[in-house]
């Protein structure tokens, strides 16, 4: 009764009759054995992502910790923003240029 398992091995592209043959499920015991397992990898996997991320975001908070240390240090603890250290970098370069081409006026005023 039914389709022979040879027309089915050859429409289904079996290579051997073991993935054709039957089989029993596993029992509800078996079931929950392999869930829980499964549940258990997963969960050692979550909490290792989230060790590894926090060891992360602490090594970033300390390096930052550390630059800013740095900075206040190098300031005499007058901390300045990215917008003030900026303009007077502007500023120094202005006033070199300024001087700059007073010198070089004056060098070629004596020549």
């Amino acid at each position: 009764m039914g389709i022979l398992k040879e027309d089915i091995k050859l429409i289904s592209r079996h290579r051997s009759d073991a993935g054709l043959s039957s089989y029993t499920l596993p029992t509800d015991n078996k079931k929950n054995e392999i869930i829980g397992q499964l549940m258990n990898k997963v969960h050692e996997q979550l909490t290792l992502v989230n060790e590894k991320s926090a060891e992360i975001v602490n090594s970033q908070i300390s390096c930052i910790n550390e630059n800013n240390k740095q900075i206040m240090d190098k300031e005499d603890n007058n901390f300045k923003t990215a917008k003030e250290a900026l303009l007077e970098k502007f500023r120094e370069n202005q006033q070199n240029t300024i001087l700059k081409t007073y010198f070089v006026k004056q060098y070629t005023a004596f020549n």
